[in-house]
Order: C-alpha cells, then structure tokens, then sequence
C-alpha cells in the first residue's frame, strides 16, 4: 500500500487498483521506501523495504494472532466445514 500522494500522482482514484509495476510505469520511477506506508501487509508484499525484523510490535501481534486464528493460507484451522 502506497500514500495517498503517490497514488493521485499516478493518475489512480481510490478504488482504482495497480500492481506495483503498473504503478511505477505510470510515475515514471522505480517505487522508493517512501513511497509506501507503513501497515503490516507491506512487510509482506515488499520485504526489500520491511524486513521482518523491523515489524512494530502491535502489527507482528496482529499478525501472530490472525495466524493462530485462522492458519498460514488464511482459512481456519478447526471446525471449518468449507475446508
């Protein structure tokens, strides 16, 4: 996820979507850790610029707990009939 500011530069309205190469064709630039806001879904998607390491606290609970709760392919681990 990226800043509203860069977002508007490229052109994109809020429910517009791009992947992060369409995003910097449309700026003309590579993507820079500024870039991107800081949100437990980017230690992820760009690890170049969050490494694991560097996760605060609270978004490492977050995600430990959303783990425990529903496993590491995002379904539930107990008692889900559509598994």
């Amino acid at each position: 996820m990226v800043t509203d500011e860069v977002w508007s530069v490229a052109g994109l309205k809020d429910d517009d979507d791009a992947c992060q190469l369409c995003l910097a064709r449309r700026l003309g630039r590579v993507l820079v850790r500024e870039d991107y806001i800081d949100c437990p879904l980017n230690y992820e998607a760009v690890p170049q610029f969050f490494p694991s390491g560097s996760m605060p606290a609270e978004f490492r609970d977050d995600v430990n707990r959303e783990l425990i709760e529903y496993g590491p392919d995002r379904t539930k681990l107990r008692g889900d009939e559509t598994r």
